[in-house]
């Protein structure tokens, strides 16, 4: 009975819609993508809005960070009697960013693809991040990953045919509305460089595309916010 009224409340009282400009990071997870959003959205005007506005808008089901990174992390309100924290919260502009993965739509590529392109003739605008890292560099991140974080990912069993998966989906996703490649390699040595092409390449008319991700590096850098690169990714 709780559960319902509380879900009455969210349906009523949460704002149905998203900004008009979207970025949209898909991947599959240790990729560098939690990095790569936080990189993103320290851009002055780039934003994220409440997670749940923006997964219960688009039908998705899924965690904006890793667990723990969070220890330090800022609470907000997602929804009413619902809460997230995040790293850090910048505050920017108009362009919305998000992060998901293809299990946040049940790997359901063709309703997620019908779905975005539902919300484009209504007139809002997607720009999709891709993030490339080597196979199986990912797949040995994500075990030891695992191994310190017993209960991330516990619906996965078979580890190879989650990630076969999520790559047909992401390359689907492609194919289908285009975007940026961001290769895993270039991001961890040049970050500067690769996050200034990567707000030149996105077509939303991002301004101080070097200046911006100078500010960006040093905000969120190795140091300055070591849970990300304790163990490494």
């Amino acid at each position: 009975m709780v559960n319902r009224i509380t879900r009455l409340i969210r349906k009523y009282l949460v704002k149905n819609d998203i900004p008009k400009k979207n970025i949209i990071i898909i991947c599959y997870p240790r990729t560098g993508s939690t990095y790569l959003l936080n990189l993103l959205r320290n851009h002055n005007q780039i934003s994220m809005i409440k997670s749940y506005n923006f997964f219960s808008y688009l039908g998705l089901k899924g965690r904006r960070y890793p667990m723990d990174l969070l220890e330090h992390g800022e609470i907000i309100e997602t929804s009413p009697f619902t809460y997230e924290a995040i790293l850090e919260n910048c505050n920017g502009g108009d362009i919305n960013i998000e992060k998901i993965h293809p299990e946040f739509y049940n790997f359901n590529t063709n309703k997620f693809i019908n779905k975005i392109q539902n919300e484009i003739k209504k007139g809002h605008e997607f720009y999709f991040v891709h993030c490339d890292r080597d196979f199986n560099d990912a797949l040995n991140s994500y075990i030891n990953y695992k191994k310190r974080n017993k209960a991330w990912h516990t619906e996965v069993k078979d580890l190879k045919k989650y990630y076969i998966a999520s790559h047909k989906s992401i390359i689907d996703i492609k194919n289908k509305f285009g975007g940026s490649y961001v290769k895993f390699n270039d991001l961890m040595n040049h970050p500067v460089k690769t996050l200034s092409n990567l707000y030149k390449e996105i077509p939303f008319g991002l301004k101080d595309q070097g200046y911006q991700a100078t500010l960006a590096v040093d905000r969120f850098t190795k140091d300055k916010i070591p849970k990300i690169f304790k163990h490494g990714l």
